[in-house]
């Protein structure tokens, strides 16, 4: 029988420690240092706050006793190059490789790309330390993981500054792919990205494992986009499903600009994944989009702060789950407008569909209006499979296994539509189809062993009650 995450995060017996990098500038180490101590100051969260209502705070072990990550071998690397190969999408995409925080990977024609500029993270310290210094972590995302951003700061050492330039729009995706291997690794990746005015691009990242041991992937994602400028962000999560990760986001718009935002939720235990975005500049809007696709005891805990800031912008987030076996998916949402942001528009809808009677959707959307000018609007729905729809389909002799796949990709496919991409849709769906096909059946008895147990289920009264574990 398989330890379950929990058991494994009990038994391990290191601590995670922080380590001065020579290769790194000193302001920066000084930074880390700083973030080091206020991770340490700062108490680990329980389902008491508000702010971890309903998750299970019980696997957030594993992050404190983290080993540093290994490079990977040089056999290894090739082949985690060839893999990123095949599972991205355009075969034309500027595609970067990272294993373990160490970059293995960087295209060479990079530099023929006409107002593109990517800098491995070390690089772009001693370079743009003006630009990194005014929006790392700025503003704060300030949903409930302080304590996990700044250990993620402390232990930053990798990742990228992509900057686009004025008036470029670029004709190639650029594919970032994140790799874990290692028992108990710690990864904690960074992405600046700065998109100039008038400027256009796509960036799908991908979070991926190379092997089967428990890990801890973190990773931190800030976009400043100029006014008129335009920026596609996808984030597909394929870790294994004896991983913990942690995904934030914060995006500030100017006027006119827009951010379309599309997680992508297929592996790992335990993810928490917070988003904010912040429409700073009148005309801004974003679309803030996310699938989730789970099954036995996978745990999907999401928060989002939608914040108009400025008058005439739009908002519009749509996250949709799907829930197998004894799964639990938790999203809480808020629109702020502010006092002088007349003219919003926004929206906010929570979709879940339960495959099972034991699978559990928490859902907290909310409000906070401070202007009477505006049109906003929040709306959460959970149910299960139609009957209906199942006999129509098994009256046509399709299996029970094969009906839900095609009742799940109908329910996903209007936030699969929006991304606006018909290649990178159709590798979407590609994605979510092996996942499916990976399922234990749907219909049949859950596996009695530890892994499939525990309080993922619904009738858990602690959850209910707010209570720790």
């Amino acid at each position: 029988m398989n330890a379950t995450l929990e058991e494994t995060a009990r038994r391990i017996c290191n601590k995670t420690t922080f380590i001065d990098d020579d290769t790194l500038p000193d302001w920066w180490n000084q930074k880390r240092r700083a973030e080091w101590d206020a991770y340490q100051s700062t108490p680990a969260p329980t389902r008491k706050n508000e702010t971890w209502r309903f998750a299970e705070t019980k696997y957030l072990r594993l992050i404190e006793n983290l080993c540093p990550a290994q490079s990977v071998s040089p056999t290894l690397a090739p082949t985690l190059i060839a893999r990123s190969q095949q599972t991205g999408g355009a075969e034309d995409a500027l595609r970067i490789v990272f294993a373990n925080d160490t970059l293995i990977h960087l295209p060479r024609e990079l530099a023929q790309v006409q107002g593109l500029t990517i800098l491995p993270w070390a690089e772009a310290l001693r370079t743009h330390r003006a630009e990194i210094e005014a929006h790392f972590q700025n503003p704060p995302i300030g949903l409930g993981s302080e304590r996990y951003i700044h250990l993620h700061a402390a232990m930053c050492r990798a990742g990228l500054l992509l900057s686009i330039e004025k008036n470029t729009e670029l004709d190639r995706d650029i594919e970032v792919h994140h790799w874990v291997t290692g028992q108990f690794t710690g990864a904690f990746s960074q992405l600046l990205v700065l998109c100039g005015e008038n400027a256009r691009g796509t960036i799908i990242e991908y979070f991926h494992s190379a092997d089967e041991q428990p890990a801890f992937l973190s990773n931190y994602c800030d976009m400043h986009i100029r006014p008129g400028g335009s920026v596609k962000l996808i984030r597909v999560q394929k870790l294994n499903r004896k991983s913990l990760c942690m995904k934030f986001l914060s995006s500030v718009t100017e006027r006119d600009a827009h951010v379309l935002t599309c997680a992508v939720h297929l592996g790992s235990q335990f993810t928490r994944a917070e988003n904010r975005t912040r429409l700073t500049g009148p005309g801004g809007s974003s679309d803030m989009l996310s699938i989730a696709l789970t099954d036995g005891n996978q745990i999907i805990d999401q928060r989002t702060l939608q914040e108009h800031n400025a008058p005439h912008c739009r908002s519009d987030l749509l996250y949709k789950n799907a829930l197998n076996h004894i799964s639990k998916t938790i999203f809480s949402g808020l629109i702020r407008v502010a006092p002088g942001a007349c003219g919003t528009d926004a929206y906010q809808t929570n979709r879940n569909l339960l495959l099972t009677e034991r699978a559990e959707a928490d859902s907290l959307p909310g409000l906070e209006i401070l202007n009477d000018d505006v049109k906003c609007s929040h709306g959460a729905t959970t149910g299960q499979v139609e009957p209906e729809q199942l006999f129509y389909l098994r009256a046509r002799g399709i299996p029970p296994q094969q009906a839900y796949r095609l009742l799940v990709l109908g329910f996903l496919e209007d936030v699969i539509v929006r991304i606006g991409d018909e290649p990178l849709q159709k590798r979407l769906e590609q994605l979510i189809e092996e996942k499916f096909s990976h399922m234990p059946d749907v219909v049949g008895d859950l596996p009695d062993t530890d892994e499939w147990a525990g309080s993922g289920a619904v009738g858990d009264v602690r959850a209910l009650q707010g209570g720790d574990v």
